[in-house]
């Protein structure tokens, strides 16, 4: 069972949605029964949490185990691309050199032919201070560790899109150029498919 709990519920109605989502079984809807042990719980608020320490773990990891890689797992929802801990554990495996393999539900998502934008919508627009985390404490203790957000955007773009990206080894059969064209394409397709939601969003 989970040993430190779910934490106090988030007084704001989305946040709340989210963190009772994340305690249930996805299919039974079930709550993830809990560890009934009397370990004291060490929370973000002492120093010897581990928790917080996943720089520290994955440099452990990239070290002691050789070919060590990191699998991106993306659902129907691209729920991992939204939330603060998924996105700052990305950047640092992008970041140290790790390998990182990406699995999509559909590479479908990816094609040129395909009318769904949400993936490259949500891909193009990321910003880290819009991820979402099920503790308030989490989302403060890791952008505080952030000293530019628009910086940190950027990087992401370049974890998603750029040459060793996450991207990258669905567009490796294509070729470089053509690659290079598709993820342009799309991106600008999606780009001007957000506006036209944000044009139709607007009171006349």
């Amino acid at each position: 069972g989970i040993c430190a709990g779910f934490g106090h519920p988030p007084a704001d109605e989305d946040d709340h949605a989210r963190w009772d989502s994340n305690r249930r079984n996805t299919v039974s809807g079930k709550l993830h029964p809990t560890c009934p042990c009397k370990e004291p719980k060490l929370l973000n608020d002492h120093p010897n949490c581990e928790m917080n320490k996943f720089q520290h773990m994955m440099m452990v990891l990239r070290k002691e185990v050789p070919d060590f890689t990191q699998i991106v797992v993306v659902n129907q929802n691209c729920d991992v691309f939204t939330r603060l801990w998924c996105v700052a554990e990305l950047y640092e495996a992008y970041a140290t050199g790790m390998p990182q393999v990406m699995k999509l539900r559909s590479s479908k998502l990816l094609d040129l032919t395909n009318e769904d934008h949400s993936l490259y919508v949500l891909l193009t627009t990321l910003k880290v201070e819009e991820c979402h985390a099920s503790r308030p404490e989490d989302k403060t203790e890791i952008l505080k560790q952030i000293p530019d957000f628009q910086t940190f955007d950027l990087h992401l773009q370049n974890l998603v899109f750029g040459q060793r990206g996450l991207l990258s080894s669905y567009l490796v059969g294509f070729g470089k150029v053509r690659a290079a064209v598709q993820t342009a394409l799309r991106v600008k397709e999606a780009n001007g498919h957000l506006q036209k939601k944000i044009r139709s969003a607007k009171p006349d």
